[in-house]
């Protein structure tokens, strides 16, 4: 492994979650790997589901953030890539024409072919406050029959070309910009995280031959489809892990950060991993109540049922979009993943091979940092070019950004369970007994 030394330039990445932020420090080495200098976390503040909440809060988190990296890494940090997700994420497939040979005759396509061609594929209507963040290239279609990845100086008389375009509300990107240029720091490039996470987490064969890549962070669980190497679907469902820790303290009328804490002590959110002894999981005690116990397969079965939702809902979309038929395996990554069973149960839903995602590619790191949940922040640094969603916009202005309205139930998870079986069952139009959620399934059999 090569060794750092101050002359070398120091490239950064932030990865702001809802429940963590995290920051890397790199130099590449002689083959362009990543290879670290440092790495910090700490809780996040101001930043639920990827929007800025409170700008005061984010740019003070930011702050201590950078600060941290600044005197692990022992280099001053001046710009940074940023990773951005969230539940109004949208992405499409769109596809372009261009017109090549003169009255019917081939000629070879330039790059002024390939440019135009691309413009068209990128002529799609957007919502009002909407931009577009990425753009991938997904192939190129010659004269109605070739298709290729590298059109250039091939003869033809017409090309085709079809992308993949991510899109996101512009409010969204710009108070991220504005809380890390109020931290002192320059956004060097916005990275949409899953896209990051994929280059950091998936092989060259998955994503060749066909993976479902979900990422389970606190609030949100993105989904994305890669094949022949290149994303062709991408979907945000807006609950994520920290919905089971939610439903371990209401069962158990406990404090969130108690039931976090033995989620994560003690949790397994699939029963076949459980053994035959009945064990018992010690509950500490806590204001005025004594300690307590708890059975580990109830805990079980309250973690499964709501990583069950997750993974039905995660294959309903990837069944409304047609792609989940070609997909040879799944990767489970984000903090989610790490709860035992999580693979275990997705591979029992979707029926395919299933594993935990580890960073690959990158040098120095240690077992905690190679885990799932440094997938994001590892990948910010190993994305190929066309990810980055370079910072044009100027001006900004001061004032704290808009606030977005905040769902009035206590489990807003609900509601977009309750509205996905219903999509479900229109689609298959069957009568069916409506299906009681999982709250209330919880509290019938826990209360």
């Amino acid at each position: 492994m090569s060794e750092y030394s101050k002359n070398q330039d120091v490239y950064v990445a932030i990865d702001l979650g809802s429940a963590t932020m995290k920051a890397v420090a790199a130099f590449y080495d002689e083959f362009q790997r990543p290879t670290k200098v440092a790495v910090v976390r700490r809780d996040t503040a101001g930043i639920r589901k990827g929007a800025i909440l409170n700008l005061e809060a984010s740019v003070h988190a930011i702050e201590d953030l950078l600060s941290q990296l600044e005197a692990e890494s022992g280099s001053e940090i001046h710009h940074c890539f940023v990773g951005f997700s969230g539940e109004h994420i949208q992405a499409q497939n769109s596809d372009g024409v261009a017109n090549v040979g003169l009255r019917g005759k081939p000629r070879s396509i330039s790059v002024e072919d390939v440019e135009k061609v691309m413009d068209s594929a990128q002529a799609v209507p957007l919502a009002d406050n909407r931009e577009i963040a990425a753009i991938i290239p997904l192939n190129y279609r010659i004269d109605n029959h070739l298709i290729t990845r590298e059109p250039l100086n091939i003869q033809a008389v017409r090309l085709e070309a079809r992308i993949h375009i991510i899109t996101a509300p512009g409010s969204l990107l710009n108070n991220l910009e504005q809380a890390v240029r109020s931290a002192g720091r320059s956004v060097q490039a916005l990275i949409y995280s899953p896209l990051a996470c994929a280059y950091a987490v998936l092989s060259k064969v998955e994503r060749t031959e066909g993976v479902i890549l979900i990422e389970m962070g606190a609030s949100t669980t993105k989904i994305a489809f890669f094949i022949d190497e290149q994303p062709h679907y991408n979907s945000v469902l807006p609950i994520g892990a920290s919905s089971l820790t939610r439903d371990l303290a209401e069962v158990e009328k406990i404090p969130l950060a108690l039931a976090e804490q033995l989620k994560i002590e003690h949790g397994i959110c699939y029963r076949g991993l459980l053994g035959n002894e009945i064990r018992q999981i010690p509950i500490p005690p806590f204001g005025g109540r004594g300690a307590e116990m708890m059975l580990e397969s109830k805990m079980c079965d309250i973690l499964q049922a709501r990583m069950t939702d997750i993974a039905n809902a995660t294959k309903r979309r990837l069944e409304k979009s047609g792609w989940l038929y070609k997909a040879k395996s799944i990767v489970i990554a984000g903090g989610g993943s790490q709860l035992p069973g999580a693979s275990e149960l997705f591979a029992r839903i979707f029926d395919l091979s299933a594993r935990s995602a580890y960073v690959m590619g990158v040098e120095g790191l240690d077992d905690e940092e190679s885990l799932a949940q440094y997938g994001t922040v590892w990948g910010l640094l190993k994305q190929p070019e066309y990810l980055q969603k370079e910072i044009q916009r100027q001006n900004f202005s001061d004032e704290a950004p808009a606030q977005p309205d905040l769902p009035h139930s206590l489990y807003p998870e609900e509601n977009f369970f309750e509205e996905e079986r219903l999509s479900a069952k229109k689609r298959k139009k069957e009568s069916k007994p409506k299906k009681k959620s999982t709250l209330n399934w919880i509290k019938e059999n826990f209360f």
